[in-house]
């Protein structure tokens, strides 16, 4: 084995700390017990809900009612991105072109997982909030904390901007415009939230306000707001951008098998000309016998 290869245990084994399975003494193969997290998984399925079991295997433990209402209002805003999603469009195609039905959502969640509006601009929009980007410096007021975790990420922009695996945007992530203007999905995401987005939206809201006054204004966006609330519920960046993808799977699921039954001449034409421009050059060269 090549030497850059770590050494194997002796004893091959999957570690884990979510889940300890008690083997069934008939069948070492099937799981007698089962704990999650310590809990006894029988009694959370019968006591408690889907985003709480959601919390409980991001985070090791039950979240309080609080942080379970912010989560399902989070889960519900994102439940159906609607047919203007890259994503939902992705599954939609899928599902006019006869794609067999499990492509159709993972193609949605691939489309889903990018920098666009996508997983990745979560994760980066938690970790700006989380002052992943620079040097966690000593902030004596709020003002000061948003203009500096500004600053730190466009610091970070500037040695990262040529990357080519991760396509960094230049505006600080969870901030921008919606096609040209104030994202209307934001503000109503953070008139749902009320009081319930915390520490974390009120930063959030105070980097908008420095942003917003600069020669190039710019606003919270939806992925800034989902961002915030995911950071103040305790999620990883990584688990964040993951409960995003579980968040929009309904609707692209629902959009892309809507359009099963439907002919590919029902979808929008690439050949319509309000659909579809060619701007390339017009034919110049024979082919074959034409010559």
């Amino acid at each position: 084995m090549p030497s850059f290869f770590p050494p194997r245990p002796k004893q091959e084994s999957i570690r884990t700390a979510i889940c300890q399975e008690t083997s069934s003494e008939s069948n070492p193969f099937v799981a007698k017990k089962t704990l999650w997290h310590g809990y006894d998984a029988e009694k959370l399925i019968a006591n408690y809900g889907w985003t709480e079991m959601l919390f409980l295997m991001s985070q090791g433990e039950l979240p309080t009612p609080e942080q379970n209402q912010l989560l399902n209002k989070v889960m519900s805003f994102l439940a159906n991105p609607g047919p203007r999603d890259a994503g939902v469009r992705a599954a939609m195609n899928c599902g006019v072109g006869k794609t067999p039905l499990p492509t159709i959502l993972t193609t949605g969640l691939t489309v889903r997982g990018g920098m666009a509006e996508g997983a990745m601009h979560i994760e980066a929009a938690m970790r700006l909030l989380n002052g992943q980007f620079g040097l966690d410096q000593q902030r004596t007021s709020l003002p000061e904390h948003a203009a500096q975790l500004i600053h730190e990420y466009r610091m970070f922009w500037e040695e990262h901007k040529n990357d080519e695996v991760v396509p960094w945007p230049e505006i600080p992530p969870g901030f921008g415009l919606y096609y040209g203007e104030r994202d209307s999905r934001a503000v109503t995401l953070i008139n749902l939230l009320e009081d319930e987005g915390g520490n974390i939206l009120n930063l959030a809201l105070e980097i908008e306000s420095v942003l917003s006054q600069e020669n190039n204004p710019v606003y919270l966006t939806l992925s800034g707001v989902v961002a915030a609330a995911l950071c103040e519920l305790g999620f990883t960046p990584e688990h964040g951008a993951g409960v995003f993808m579980i968040a929009g799977s309904a609707g692209i699921l629902a959009h892309g098998v809507e359009q099963l039954p439907r002919n590919w001449n029902e979808y929008p034409f690439w050949a319509d000309s309000s659909y579809y421009n060619y701007e390339g050059p017009e034919p110049a060269k024979r082919v074959g016998a034409e010559e």
